[in-house]
């Protein structure tokens, strides 16, 4: 992606290395290690001068420890998410650092196709839709909320559902060896 982007720059797979070396990935497989994880976080953005944090997926955890939809577990679940949130946002602002978090979908009410591969969102037989899997609790905890739908193997639409400096609008989006890029020529007003 770098080497696409900024070819000049990056000419050299020493500099494309040197990049590479500034990445940390972390696997996290329970709520537990991600919460241990967002506290060391803190110590690692202090001394490495991290420019962005990307959570791939907080639901994952989640939705694997709190299956059940009891009263107990979803007050549960809602705590836990709200600590996450508190310290992703915590970090974001003392450390002047993007964070982004991806949630997943999940199918309610009947629908059986594949949505991996639908781009419309609101149906498929069974009158069912595909919804943000950690629901109404977290859709409010997010400043920003984007919505990548699947149009092509490689187009997409990208949604400003929720901003605070950003009408809601509609990207058409190429994904390639560049990263994301946006096709301005097909901006929709929502």
């Amino acid at each position: 992606m770098a080497k696409a982007r900024h070819s000049s720059h990056f000419s050299s797979p020493h500099t494309v290395s040197q990049l590479a070396a500034r990445v940390r990935v972390h696997r996290t497989l329970t709520s537990a290690e991600l919460e241990r994880l967002l506290v060391s976080l803190e110590e690692e953005l202090a001394e490495m001068g991290v420019g962005l944090v990307v959570v791939d997926s907080v639901a994952g955890p989640v939705r694997r420890e709190y299956g059940a939809r009891d009263g107990r577990e979803m007050a549960e679940r809602a705590a836990t998410l709200g600590g996450f949130t508190s310290r992703l946002k915590y970090l974001a602002e003392v450390f002047h650092v993007p964070v982004v978090v991806t949630n997943q979908v999940t199918a309610v009410g009947g629908v059986s196709h594949d949505v991996e591969k639908e781009s419309d969102w609101s149906g498929g037989s069974g009158g069912g839709h595909v919804t943000a899997a950690l629901g109404n609790t977290w859709a409010h905890c997010v400043n920003i909320r984007l919505l990548l739908n699947h149009l092509t193997e490689s187009q997409r639409t990208l949604t400003v559902e929720k901003s605070p400096v950003s009408p809601n609008k509609i990207f058409t989006v190429q994904i390639n060896e560049g990263g994301v890029v946006i096709d301005s020529s097909k901006l929709l007003k929502l």
